[in-house]
């Protein structure tokens, strides 16, 4: 057998065919309770059946995990972890292929994205608008350049539900892993090293035990199968509905859409851009030529004490940049076909009127 030698510093070609050993070699005797979370589920608990982006209900479905110091994880799943640590202490066999402490769990979404966040604003605030200071003179003008920014933006990450689906998202958010090591994930000789340890087997097939999968990737990980009857059963006492083979009502109960935050985010967004850019830069300075000479004309920019436009005017707004953060080119007509469809509601800015606009976005 080759051995999975690929690293940081390996060659691309050597980490491909390292890489390839390790997907077809390492694990062709050992696939069974296995999940690819780097190739396959990449989207594992943070996307809905449907396909919409998610993020977990933070204050009323998190629980520590049994140890001392501060670290947590979906509510159901710190129940089945504390069994499962529980057997590997007492009716397991010695062993030193895992701990039985872990070494991380849940991340914050909210914390998580607002660093996202705030560095975006830093960025476009402090470094993208001072190059075009003086196209910049009043709120319709900072939009027309913000619109320039995501199109310049390459690749392109700006709510809430494109950063939870990318690689910048870690997959702690969705509270349903636990690392059991800390180890360097990229070394794959590390990775074979446990995955080739006698014992791999029975560890394998105890977290299967108590309803979670093996990271393919990160083996010393365990993840929560969702469809899995042992883990449903942990799942009943919280008031989620008990069918085996599918993901239950987990997502329902234990979730919010990402894309329900999204229209205040942007609205903040901007008028904190517009509000830091007009205190650095108060002008709008243009030169005109007349003649032989050129007159300088200095304008004071507009100054703003709320984000204005009524809701119809955010919506329409949101729905732009909703459109450029997808990589989805409408007509106008087609634009506005959606936004009449959406605006039943006098409110038009309910979940419900949102989940709408995405349910038509998605079948685009």
């Amino acid at each position: 057998m080759k051995h999975a030698l690929a690293n940081n510093q390996t060659s691309a070609k050597k980490t491909f065919e390292s890489r390839v050993d390790y997907n077809k070699e390492i694990f062709q005797d050992n696939n069974i309770a296995v999940i690819d979370l780097w190739n396959d589920k990449p989207l594992y608990g943070k996307i809905d059946g449907e396909g919409f982006s998610v993020s977990l209900l933070e204050q009323s479905t998190i629980k520590q995990l049994p140890i001392k110091e501060p670290m947590f994880c979906v509510d159901f799943v710190a129940d089945a972890f504390k069994d499962f640590s529980r057997y590997l202490l007492n009716n397991g066999k010695k062993t030193d292929i895992i701990s039985r402490t872990p070494t991380k769990g849940w991340e914050s979404f909210k914390l998580t994205y607002s660093r996202f966040y705030t560095e975006k604003l830093d960025y476009f605030v402090n470094f993208y608008l001072p190059d075009r200071r003086d196209d910049v003179t009043d709120f319709n003008s900072l939009i027309t350049v913000f619109f320039d920014y995501l199109k310049d933006t390459k690749p392109l990450v700006f709510t809430r539900s494109s950063f939870i689906k990318s690689s910048l998202c870690p997959v702690y958010v969705t509270g349903l892993v636990i690392d059991l090591q800390k180890t360097e994930k990229d070394k794959d000789i590390q990775k074979e090293k446990m995955i080739l340890h006698p014992d791999f087997a029975w560890y394998q097939n105890t977290a299967r035990k108590f309803g979670f999968y093996i990271d393919k990737n990160v083996p010393w990980r365990i993840v929560a199968n969702l469809s899995s009857p042992i883990l449903q059963d942990y799942m009943k006492p919280y008031g989620l509905t008990y069918n085996p083979n599918s993901e239950t009502d987990f997502f329902t109960k234990y979730h919010n859409y990402t894309f329900i935050y999204e229209l205040e985010d942007l609205r903040k967004f901007l008028f904190e851009a517009y509000t830091r850019f007009t205190f650095n830069f108060k002008d709008t300075v243009t030169s005109i030529k007349s003649g032989d000479k050129r007159n300088i004309h200095i304008v004071p920019k507009e100054t703003i004490k709320e984000p204005p436009g009524d809701k119809l005017f955010w919506l329409n707004l949101y729905l732009r940049v909703k459109l450029v953060d997808m990589n989805i080119e409408l007509s106008e007509r087609e634009l506005d076909k959606i936004i009449r469809k959406s605006t039943y509601d006098p409110n038009m800015l309910t979940e419900d009127n949102l989940l709408l606009i995405h349910q038509q976005i998605k079948n685009l």
